[in-house]
């Protein structure tokens, strides 16, 4: 009885995910959050129906992992749409294809591999509880594989989105509804495959119910709020704008504060000066330093500290003609010669010795210039 109920609801709400999605990508405004959407409950609802087949007979190997594969890869991508769409879209134009040919290609690896385990004649390791189906090293690699495809797309998706974990507003309420559905699926993924590995059916097939009831549930929750991830974007991105815009009295007091620390502190001559000691100096968060330098000074924190100190080398190399390159490289916050050398060269377009020469020079031909008469 309870298997019967198992498989019916297995194969019904297969059915039911797939009339889903294909509802969605029939709309005729079709957003790409929308088609993302859709593809992943087509997704969903071909998995559980593949699952279901085979209560009826078995495909051939190859031919079942390719399409097991095939859908697995069409959620993850699916998955990867809807998180760089939430966190808004690439940050850098090529990545989104860059995650495409990725995972194309390590599907196509995980399809390959099997075929070593009839090469090579291997035993078999563990049986399947889904399908009862014998598995050796490399199906069982697949499988692992397979598992492991959507939680890598998702955190490379975090990766490559233009806004980031640390702009989510937790006061939104849409963000906490997506938030709750990522984290009851996520502990499901864990749950079956904990079950897949310890080879308990039990927790297994318990794993498989709840997540069609979440999967379900998703959809009606969609239903009250079709806008969702569209509101939850919004939200995200003007927290992310909060976050990067500087109030003019705020940038104008950074800017006094580093100046006396350039000129007065010369706190660019610690050796171990990072962003931190900068920020803690300043007395401002860190993130706010790296706000001010990239967007009111066109540098990161590495590019403005060797500026403030090749300008200072600069000064010392005319004020102090008795001090040797070396030690000079180390009043400015230098320990190694060849980087304090190689820096100066790279901005001031000649070495400390030239440029110092250069400036000898220049100042005899000034104190022996003489004045005209008027």
């Amino acid at each position: 009885m309870t298997e019967s109920l198992y498989d019916f609801f297995r194969g019904a709400s297969g059915f039911a995910m797939i009339v889903i999605g294909l509802g969605y990508l029939s709309e005729p405004e079709r957003p790409r959050i929308r088609l993302a959407i859709g593809s992943l409950f087509i997704a969903a609802g071909a998995a559980f129906m593949l699952s279901w087949s085979s209560r009826f007979g078995l495909l051939p190997l190859a031919l079942d992992n390719l399409l097991l594969i095939s859908i697995v890869l069409a959620g993850s991508l699916s998955v990867f749409e809807i998180h760089i769409y939430v966190f808004g879209d690439e940050s850098r134009r090529g990545k989104r294809r860059m995650v495409y040919r990725m995972a194309i290609a390590w599907s196509v690896l995980l399809w390959l591999l099997p075929f070593f385990d009839l090469i090579f004649k291997l035993p078999p390791l563990m049986v399947s509880i889904e399908d009862g189906r014998s598995a050796a090293l490399f199906q069982s690699i697949t499988v692992s594989g397979m598992l492991a495809l959507p939680i890598a797309v998702g955190i490379v998706s975090l990766w490559i989105g233009r806004l980031k974990l640390s702009d989510i507003p937790i006061g939104s309420r849409y963000v906490r509804s997506l938030f709750a559905m990522l984290v009851l699926l996520i502990s499901l993924l864990v749950l079956i495959s904990i079950a897949f590995v310890a080879d308990s059916t039990v927790f297994y097939r318990l794993g498989q119910g709840l997540l069609q009831v979440l999967v379900l549930g998703c959809y009606l929750h969609l239903k009250a709020a079709p806008d969702v991830f569209i509101l939850a974007r919004r939200d995200i991105g003007r927290a992310h704008k909060k976050k990067t815009q500087m109030d003019p009295d705020e940038v104008s007091a950074i800017k006094e504060k580093l100046f006396r620390l350039e000129t007065e502190g010369r706190i660019h001559a610690n050796a171990r000066l990072d962003q931190a000691t900068l920020a803690e100096a300043l007395g401002i968060p860190t993130y706010r330093l790296v706000l001010f330098l990239t967007v009111y000074r066109g540098l990161s924190f590495v590019e403005w500290l060797h500026a403030a100190r090749i300008d200072q080398a600069r000064t010392l190399l005319a004020e102090t003609p008795d001090l040797g390159i070396d030690d000079l490289g180390k009043a400015v916050g230098y320990s190694s010669p060849t980087k304090f050398r190689s820096q100066f060269l790279r901005r001031a377009g000649m070495t400390p010795e030239a440029f110092r020469t250069k400036n000898l020079v220049l100042s005899t031909r000034s104190k022996r210039k003489v004045p005209g008469k008027v």
